[in-house]
């Protein structure tokens, strides 16, 4: 009896179970590690596969064609002219600077193209041209009389239908008085919204066309001369190949 119970003293203690803390704690982390993998994957695969070359490509692909300059585009407002029409261009040219004197400005280096059948214009009532050398045209009126009608814009009659130039105030640049032994001159120079009238004057040189000095005293009217019509018109053939040669 006593020897069974030392036989039992003598065998090694059993080995004990890990403890239910230390069980919990290792599912614990287990658990964190599937959280973050399933976290981290997603981000990996959309990065992976946004950086991938397909997808750049339709990236790029989305920017619109009006942001890409081609090289050799057209500016706008300076389309590429066919030859054949810088040719014409020339020939009107070569046809009608004899009929023009030529002045330079010193400050501006502007050169102006002034008709020969206006250049004795001062003590007449006309409706002067003037051209300069990159096609730019504007009128200019011009009155002459005993005394002043304080004239500030003109208007015409082409056919049956009237125009109007804009009216210029007493203290514009462009409005220029001058007290003479036999008369007055008043002139004013029309640079805005004229084309209009210019082209219908250019168009119907032949045919009678009446123009009114319209002042604040007065107003005067007559019908425009062969010689001021015909400078109109070549004025406008010569603005036009000058635009289409720069």
């Amino acid at each position: 009896m006593t020897e069974k119970i030392l036989d039992k003293l003598s065998e090694e203690p059993p080995v004990k179970s890990e403890s239910p803390r230390e069980n919990s704690g290792s599912g614990v982390k287990l658990i964190l590690l599937f959280i973050v993998i399933a976290a981290v994957t997603p981000v990996v695969l959309f990065f992976s596969g946004y950086f991938d070359d397909d997808t750049l490509k339709n990236e790029v692909s989305v920017i619109p064609d009006s942001v890409v300059e081609t090289p050799n585009a057209n500016k706008p407002g300076k389309p590429v002219l066919a030859q054949e029409e810088k040719i014409e261009a020339g020939k009107t040219l070569e046809r009608l600077l004899s009929n023009f004197s030529f002045e330079k400005e010193q400050l501006s280096n502007v050169g102006w193209y002034n008709h020969l059948n206006q250049e004795d214009a001062d003590k007449q009532k006309s409706l002067l041209v003037h051209v300069n050398d990159k096609g730019f045209i504007y009128l200019e009126s011009n009155w002459f009389g005993a005394d002043w009608i304080f004239h500030k814009k003109v208007r015409l009659k082409i056919g049956d239908k009237m125009y109007e130039t804009s009216e210029l105030e007493s203290y514009s640049d462009d409005h220029y008085t001058e007290a003479l032994s036999d008369g007055v001159v008043e002139k004013n120079h029309f640079k805005r919204k004229i084309d209009e009238i210019i082209t219908a004057i250019a168009k119907n040189y032949d045919a009678e066309i009446r123009m009114w000095f319209v002042g604040d005293k007065a107003t005067d009217i007559i019908e425009l001369s062969d010689k001021d019509k015909l400078a109109i018109k070549e004025a406008y053939e010569l603005s036009q190949a000058l635009k289409k040669l720069r």
